[in-house]
């Protein structure tokens, strides 16, 4: 009987969670990117990146219809919530749906280095990998990674014009990105140390096959106002 309540437990809270993380086999337990962050918005997990020691990026659409008193910053574990969560002091919305999130303290984590260049040169896009946050049960979560493969022009000219995104798809070729992993970093190893350059747009809207790639929105055209953060 326990572990039917269990069960029961489990499937309501996936179906709590309309929006999931990365499904498929792909994923794989995360390293330990400090760098990453979950933002918290009315009970579901999302993914966010520090890119100074104070300020968290991630995707602005999933800000659209929410308080900024409805959301917690968690620093990076292995499972969340763990510790104490940090509150934000305000958002920048910006255009290409990036968003930032001003803690209202600073954090003793070094943050993720910036790009130089638009997209990473061919030996770097063979190691990249974007990091999210996985519901293993009711207000509990797990971090994961997938490795991704970028594609080219032609393959994501399909599926978005713009100059501001680009697309990648996992390896797995069973793994997709969900409406839940929005914001997610995807990062790339250069000169040894982990490079970001785009966090997770759009994804597959109901997580069923047939998978699509899944649209990134560009860090490094947006750079200048990653950099000139207001106070």
């Amino acid at each position: 009987m326990m572990i039917f309540l269990q069960i029961l437990l489990l499937v309501l809270a996936l179906n709590t969670y309309e929006v999931f993380g990365v499904m498929g086999p792909g994923k794989t337990p995360s390293n330990d990117w400090n760098w990453v962050v979950g933002v918290e918005v009315d009970s579901q997990m999302y993914p966010g990146v520090l890119v100074t020691d104070q300020w968290v990026l991630t995707a602005k659409h999933i800000f659209d219809r929410v308080t900024l008193d409805r959301c917690t910053i968690w620093l990076y574990k292995k499972e969340l919530p763990e510790g104490q969560g940090l509150k934000v002091k305000h958002l920048c919305h910006y255009d290409f749906d990036l968003a930032l999130l001003h803690l209202e303290s600073q954090v003793k984590v070094v943050p993720i280095f910036h790009p130089e260049t638009m997209m990473p040169d061919k030996e770097a896009a063979a190691k990249c990998h974007v990091a999210s946050w996985d519901v293993i049960s009711a207000a509990k979560w797990k971090a994961v990674s997938v490795k991704v493969n970028l594609l080219d022009g032609d393959e994501c000219n399909q599926i978005t014009t713009s100059n501001h995104t680009f697309c990648a798809k996992a390896s797995d070729k069973d793994t997709m990105f969900c409406p839940g992993d929005s914001g997610g970093p995807l990062f790339c190893e250069v000169n040894k140390e982990w490079v970001l350059f785009g966090v997770v747009s759009q994804g597959q809207s109901n997580c069923r096959p047939p998978i699509i790639p899944t649209i990134f929105s560009s860090v490094y055209n947006q750079l200048k106002w990653i950099k000139c953060q207001p106070e």
